[in-house]
């Protein structure tokens, strides 16, 4: 005799005319607001068609992208040789990287940012070379450090502490039994790991990079503060003169959903890539039933 035991399912709410008037009322009041917001004289909507695509603005997006690409591939790098001290089996070592991240994620990106941009006032010139002796260089802190390769410094560094925990708890999402199996088979451990942890750590850390990655693209809003000519540097410079606030400010939003809808996508392609023959299998097909 066949028993099929049915699946548990989650019970219908009782009370589905309660959710669908207040899904009603939330759209009516999302779309009066965005109804007063898109008719609200302030707008000004020619100003906005005049300057999203200007020169200035384009500019400023390029310079958005060259910093968060920069600032992101810093944070990698990083955030790998901090995984790599962590992991160490030497003390010193795993207590200064543990020290760094701490210490990187207590201090604001703002406040980093500051303190690169003003190095040069604790640190005039940057030398070279053997004291007493005319070897080597010395060249003016401000010269090696303009202020975008400062704020790309500062970012990095506080992205690399992030980045490396994102990346440890990919690694350490990988079950123990992958590792044994791998040297049962024997692989070496840089073996092992190009070919089994590493696959399946970054499937894991991908929403977790994504996500990051978004978040560092409108932290770069903070270099404004500095003068690098950013999207929401460029978009102050005009509004300065202008005084059309509104329509600026609306003008680099627009242009960073369109940057974070990309990387969104991005994310989502690399996903759907990367998720190939590692589908979870269906339950309902794995249960097995007794005869």
């Amino acid at each position: 005799m066949v028993v099929d035991t049915p699946e548990p399912r989650i019970a219908a709410s009782t009370s589905w005319p309660v959710g669908l008037i207040a899904a009603a009322i939330i759209t009516i009041i999302g779309l009066q607001a965005m109804l007063t917001v898109m008719t609200s004289p302030q707008m000004q909507w020619p100003v906005i068609a005049q300057y999203v695509f200007a020169p200035i603005i384009v500019i400023g997006v390029a310079t958005t992208i060259v910093i968060t690409f920069g600032a992101w591939l810093i944070g990698l790098c990083g955030g790998l040789l901090i995984v790599f001290l962590r992991s160490s089996r030497i003390r010193l070592l795993r207590i200064i990287s543990v020290s760094y991240v701490s210490i990187l994620r207590s201090i604001p990106p703002l406040v980093q940012i500051l303190f690169w941009y003003n190095l040069a006032t604790f640190i005039p010139t940057i030398s070279l070379g053997m004291p007493r002796w005319n070897l080597g260089f010395s060249i003016p802190t401000n010269t090696l450090l303009p202020p975008l390769a400062a704020c790309l410094i500062a970012l990095g560094l506080n992205q690399a502490a992030y980045m490396s925990e994102i990346i440890r708890s990919g690694l350490l999402g990988v079950q123990a039994g992958q590792k044994e199996a791998a040297r049962a088979l024997g692989m070496t451990n840089a073996k092992s790991f190009r070919r089994v942890v590493a696959p399946q750590a970054i499937r894991i850390v991908l929403p977790s990079i994504g996500n990051d990655a978004v978040s560092l693209m409108k932290a770069t809003s903070l270099v404004s503060v500095v003068g690098v000519g950013d999207l929401m540097t460029r978009a102050q410079s005009i509004y300065s003169v202008n005084y059309q606030v509104i329509p600026l400010l609306m003008v680099a939003s627009l242009w960073y959903l369109a940057l974070t809808t990309i990387m969104v996508g991005l994310q989502f392609w690399l996903e759907t890539k990367l998720s190939r023959g590692f589908r979870p299998v269906d339950e309902k097909r794995s249960l097995p039933r007794s005869q």
